[in-house]
Parts: C-alpha cells; sequence; structure tokens
C-alpha cells in the first residue's frame, strides 16, 4: 500500500483464507481494514491508486472471492450483459404491475358507473 494511510489495517490470515485465495487470483490482491468506514477492501499494489472494491459483506468468507472474480475487468461485457437482463426484467414487472393496476382501476370506474 502506497502511502501508508493508519485507518487501514492490513489483514494477512483469515478462517476461510480469502487473503490467500485473492492472491491466487492476482498476486497484486491484499485485503484491510478500514477503521473509519467499518469495512473491509480489496485493493491491489500494482496499481498506482491501489483501492479496488469495497467487501459488500460484513465478513470476508468465499463470497468475497466470488465476488473478486465476478467484478474483474475481463469480465465486464458479461457483467453488463447481466445488469442490462436484470433492468430490462425489473422494467417488465413494472409494466405489468402498473397494466394490471389501470385494468382494476378501469374495472371500478366502469362498476361505480353502472350504479
Amino acid at each position: 500500500m502506497k502511502g501508508t494511510k493508519h485507518w487501514l489495517k492490513r489483514i494477512f490470515s483469515d478462517p476461510f483464507d480469502v487473503c490467500d485465495r485473492l492472491k491466487s487470483i492476482d498476486d497484486g490482491y491484499f485485503v484491510v481494514f478500514n477503521v473509519k468506514r467499518d469495512r473491509y477492501e480489496v485493493h491491489n499494489n500494482r496499481q498506482t491508486d491501489t483501492f479496488c472494491f469495497v467487501v459488500p459483506y460484513d465478513k470476508l468468507d468465499s463470497r468475497t472471492v466470488d465476488y473478486c472474480l465476478k467484478t474483474r475487468v475481463q469480465n465486464v461485457d458479461k457483467l453488463i450483459k447481466e445488469m442490462d437482463e436484470q433492468n430490462a426484467a425489473a422494467e417488465a414487472e413494472l409494466v405489468r404491475r402498473e397494466y394490471e393496476a389501470s385494468g382494476e382501476k378501469t374495472e371500478r370506474i366502469v362498476w361505480e358507473s353502472k350504479k
């Protein structure tokens, strides 16, 4: 870590060997605990700005390794496609709900006009 920051505590080992498993992906990776923000972070000493990502979980486990593999630059096209598919599915669900709600409103209006 270039320009050591005292609030970043380097983690050298952990119960699930996440630190070593990340190093097997890229030997520049290392894990720190950011005491200012109360979170784990992954950094890479091959970069000028070593920060790579915030671990999105409250502990280090295999999910961290999976997250690292999923979000690597080499997987950007796949990740973007996955995000586009999730967004399209969410939008389709929203349209379906709005369509159903408008049908229910129309039924109420028609029913009340016949009274």
